[in-house]
Protein backbone atom coordinates (compact mmCIF):
# COMPACT_ATOMS: atom_id res chain seq x y z
CA UNK A 1 0.00 0.00 0.00
CA UNK A 2 1.71 3.73 -0.94
CA UNK A 3 2.12 6.00 2.05
CA UNK A 4 -0.65 8.20 0.44
CA UNK A 5 -3.76 4.96 0.36
CA UNK A 6 -1.88 4.86 4.03
CA UNK A 7 -2.35 7.77 5.09
CA UNK A 8 -6.16 8.11 3.76
CA UNK A 9 -7.16 5.07 5.11
CA UNK A 10 -8.01 5.69 8.78
CA UNK A 11 -10.19 9.01 7.63
CA UNK A 12 -12.43 7.30 4.97
CA UNK A 13 -12.48 4.40 7.41
CA UNK A 14 -14.20 6.85 10.14
CA UNK A 15 -16.44 8.16 7.21
CA UNK A 16 -17.35 4.44 6.40
CA UNK A 17 -18.31 3.96 9.99
CA UNK A 18 -20.36 6.77 10.30
CA UNK A 19 -22.60 5.72 6.97
CA UNK A 20 -23.23 2.43 8.38
CA UNK A 21 -23.84 3.60 11.87
CA UNK A 22 -26.54 6.03 9.70
CA UNK A 23 -28.11 3.26 8.04
CA UNK A 24 -28.26 1.20 11.12
CA UNK A 25 -30.05 3.27 13.49
CA UNK A 26 -32.10 5.23 10.88
CA UNK A 27 -35.22 2.78 11.09
CA UNK A 28 -34.74 2.91 14.32
CA UNK A 29 -34.61 7.01 15.38
CA UNK A 30 -37.41 8.84 17.42
CA UNK A 31 -39.26 11.82 15.71
CA UNK A 32 -37.06 14.00 17.51
CA UNK A 33 -33.17 14.10 17.51
CA UNK A 34 -31.34 17.13 18.85
CA UNK A 35 -29.62 19.20 16.05
CA UNK A 36 -28.34 21.82 18.02
CA UNK A 37 -27.42 22.32 21.70
CA UNK A 38 -27.16 26.44 22.73
CA UNK A 39 -24.79 27.81 24.96
CA UNK A 40 -26.11 26.65 28.15
CA UNK A 41 -26.09 23.24 26.79
CA UNK A 42 -29.68 22.73 26.11
CA UNK A 43 -30.92 21.59 22.74
CA UNK A 44 -32.31 24.91 20.85
CA UNK A 45 -33.05 23.28 17.69
CA UNK A 46 -34.25 19.54 16.96
CA UNK A 47 -34.33 17.72 13.51
CA UNK A 48 -36.43 15.05 12.15
CA UNK A 49 -35.18 11.27 11.23
CA UNK A 50 -34.57 11.97 7.81
CA UNK A 51 -32.76 15.73 8.00
CA UNK A 52 -30.69 13.93 11.26
CA UNK A 53 -29.31 11.36 8.62
CA UNK A 54 -28.92 13.40 5.96
CA UNK A 55 -26.99 15.82 7.80
CA UNK A 56 -25.35 13.58 9.27
CA UNK A 57 -23.99 11.73 6.19
CA UNK A 58 -23.63 14.72 4.01
CA UNK A 59 -21.26 17.36 6.67
CA UNK A 60 -18.66 14.78 7.33
CA UNK A 61 -18.35 13.71 3.59
CA UNK A 62 -18.06 17.29 2.62
CA UNK A 63 -15.46 18.26 5.39
CA UNK A 64 -13.49 14.85 4.47
CA UNK A 65 -13.29 16.11 1.03
CA UNK A 66 -12.00 19.44 1.71
CA UNK A 67 -9.75 18.69 4.48
CA UNK A 68 -8.24 15.57 2.52
CA UNK A 69 -8.88 17.44 -1.05
CA UNK A 70 -6.60 20.39 0.48
CA UNK A 71 -3.90 17.85 1.81
CA UNK A 72 -3.97 15.97 -0.98
CA UNK A 73 -3.25 19.11 -2.73
CA UNK A 74 -0.82 20.70 -0.44
CA UNK A 75 0.92 17.83 -1.17
CA UNK A 76 1.66 18.22 -4.91
CA UNK A 77 2.44 22.10 -4.98
CA UNK A 78 5.53 22.62 -6.38
CA UNK A 79 8.25 23.16 -3.92
CA UNK A 80 8.33 26.65 -4.24
CA UNK A 81 4.59 27.34 -2.84
CA UNK A 82 5.23 24.72 0.53
CA UNK A 83 5.85 26.93 3.80
CA UNK A 84 8.01 24.65 5.63
CA UNK A 85 10.84 25.73 8.28
CA UNK A 86 13.92 24.70 6.64
CA UNK A 87 12.01 24.82 3.34
CA UNK A 88 15.30 24.53 1.52
CA UNK A 89 16.48 21.47 4.04
CA UNK A 90 12.86 19.32 3.88
CA UNK A 91 12.34 19.91 0.12
CA UNK A 92 15.75 19.04 -1.22
CA UNK A 93 15.20 16.36 -4.00
CA UNK A 94 16.43 13.76 -1.63
CA UNK A 95 13.82 14.64 0.85
CA UNK A 96 10.95 15.44 -0.84
CA UNK A 97 8.79 12.72 -1.35
CA UNK A 98 9.43 11.72 2.98
CA UNK A 99 8.51 15.19 3.63
CA UNK A 100 5.60 15.31 1.57
CA UNK A 101 4.49 12.06 3.13
CA UNK A 102 4.70 13.14 6.69
CA UNK A 103 2.62 16.08 5.71
CA UNK A 104 0.25 14.21 4.01
CA UNK A 105 -0.04 11.96 7.15
CA UNK A 106 -0.21 14.87 9.85
CA UNK A 107 -2.82 15.98 7.31
CA UNK A 108 -4.98 12.68 7.58
CA UNK A 109 -5.19 12.42 11.21
CA UNK A 110 -6.39 16.27 11.38
CA UNK A 111 -9.04 14.88 9.69
CA UNK A 112 -9.65 11.51 11.60
CA UNK A 113 -9.72 13.09 14.66
CA UNK A 114 -12.02 15.62 13.28
CA UNK A 115 -13.78 12.62 11.98
CA UNK A 116 -13.86 10.89 15.45
CA UNK A 117 -15.71 14.22 17.17
CA UNK A 118 -18.64 14.15 14.87
CA UNK A 119 -18.85 10.49 15.54
CA UNK A 120 -18.95 11.62 18.94
CA UNK A 121 -20.97 14.31 18.72
CA UNK A 122 -23.44 12.75 16.30
CA UNK A 123 -23.69 9.22 19.12
CA UNK A 124 -24.20 11.73 22.14
CA UNK A 125 -27.26 13.31 19.93
CA UNK A 126 -28.70 10.22 19.84
CA UNK A 127 -28.27 9.00 23.43
CA UNK A 128 -30.11 12.69 24.33
CA UNK A 129 -32.87 11.77 22.08
CA UNK A 130 -33.37 8.59 23.42
CA UNK A 131 -32.91 9.47 27.06
CA UNK A 132 -35.80 12.32 26.48
CA UNK A 133 -33.35 15.11 28.35
CA UNK A 134 -32.83 18.00 26.84
CA UNK A 135 -29.41 18.88 27.72
CA UNK A 136 -26.09 18.23 26.51
CA UNK A 137 -24.37 15.18 28.79
CA UNK A 138 -20.94 15.38 30.22
CA UNK A 139 -19.69 13.33 27.89
CA UNK A 140 -19.39 15.78 25.48
CA UNK A 141 -16.70 18.20 26.74
CA UNK A 142 -15.29 14.70 27.53
CA UNK A 143 -15.07 14.10 24.15
CA UNK A 144 -14.34 17.72 22.95
CA UNK A 145 -11.27 17.58 25.48
CA UNK A 146 -9.85 14.00 23.72
CA UNK A 147 -10.02 16.05 20.37
CA UNK A 148 -8.14 18.87 21.63
CA UNK A 149 -5.76 16.81 23.07
CA UNK A 150 -5.06 15.44 19.80
CA UNK A 151 -4.72 17.95 17.78
CA UNK A 152 -2.77 19.34 20.09
CA UNK A 153 -0.37 16.14 20.36
CA UNK A 154 -0.51 16.39 15.78
CA UNK A 155 0.78 19.58 16.48
CA UNK A 156 3.47 19.24 18.96
CA UNK A 157 4.87 16.17 16.21
CA UNK A 158 4.86 18.07 13.58
CA UNK A 159 6.80 21.02 15.64
CA UNK A 160 9.05 18.14 16.80
CA UNK A 161 9.15 16.70 12.75
CA UNK A 162 10.18 19.97 11.36
CA UNK A 163 10.47 22.74 13.57
CA UNK A 164 13.77 24.20 15.61
CA UNK A 165 16.38 21.69 16.03
CA UNK A 166 14.71 18.95 13.44
CA UNK A 167 16.97 19.30 10.69
CA UNK A 168 20.09 18.76 13.33
CA UNK A 169 18.30 15.39 14.33
CA UNK A 170 17.42 14.46 10.87
CA UNK A 171 21.29 15.28 9.51
CA UNK A 172 22.72 13.47 12.37
CA UNK A 173 20.40 10.15 11.73
CA UNK A 174 21.23 10.49 8.18
CA UNK A 175 25.23 10.54 8.70
CA UNK A 176 25.33 7.48 10.95
CA UNK A 177 22.84 5.66 8.49
CA UNK A 178 19.87 5.58 10.90
CA UNK A 179 16.57 5.97 9.27
CA UNK A 180 13.94 7.32 11.14
CA UNK A 181 10.31 8.03 9.67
Amino acid sequence: MSSTRAALAAPLAVLVAIWIRLAWVHPLLPARIPAHFGPAGQVDRWSDPGEFVLFNALFPAFVTAVMLGSALLAVRLPARWVNLPNREFWLAPERIEATRARLLAHMATFATLTLLLFAAVMEISLSVARSGSARLPALFFWALGLYLAGMGFVVASLFRTFGAGAVERRRATESTGLRRG
